[in-house]
């Protein structure tokens, strides 16, 4: 009876022995597909914010082609009967190139000089050369280029990491 007795000891520490083998086996391919999947992410995230990038920026240029179409529609509007530029529909231009200037994300089409002449314009000769002059900065820019260029972009910080869900304290 003590042989049956040792026997069980052994095969169940022998067991238990080879179950752990296995179980660390186990992790230390978890630990490398872990780190496959960490990289995965960073790639994943840095492409996320080129992304948001290239977005935030093609979102300015629209922001300027609108103000640009508002100024060639009142520009191109019959001058009958004394007509007068709106100025609603002129400062409604002057809040897009605003906005788009507001998403810091347009280097090719600057447009903080043209806001300023746009402030002061008179009448609508000054309206025209605004807008001649936009015009002439937003075809100087190629979209399909710059779709190709890599953007770099700075570590992101504590901020940028997602919240995790969880209880909130103090709600």
């Amino acid at each position: 009876m003590k042989q049956d007795g040792w026997k069980r000891i052994i095969v169940g520490v022998g067991g238990s022995v080879i179950i752990l083998f296995a179980y660390g086996s186990g992790m230390r391919g978890q630990k490398k597909a872990l780190e496959v999947v960490k990289q995965e992410r960073r790639v994943l995230r840095e492409d996320m914010r080129n992304l948001q990038l290239i977005t935030r920026g093609r979102e300015g240029i629209l922001h300027q082609y609108v103000a640009l179409n508002l100024l060639d529609a009142q520009l191109g509007q019959p001058k009958v009967n004394g007509h007068v530029l709106d100025a609603k529909v002129l400062q409604s231009a002057k809040a897009h190139l605003e906005t788009s200037v507001r998403l810091d994300a347009t280097s090719d089409a600057d447009v903080d000089d043209l806001i300023e002449r746009l402030s002061n314009a008179k009448g609508s000769g000054d309206y025209a050369s605004v807008a001649k002059e936009l015009r002439e900065r937003l075809m100087r820019i190629d979209v399909a280029a710059d779709l190709e260029t890599p953007v770099t972009i700075k570590a992101p910080s504590l901020n940028d990491v997602p919240k995790q869900p969880g209880p909130e304290i103090g709600r």
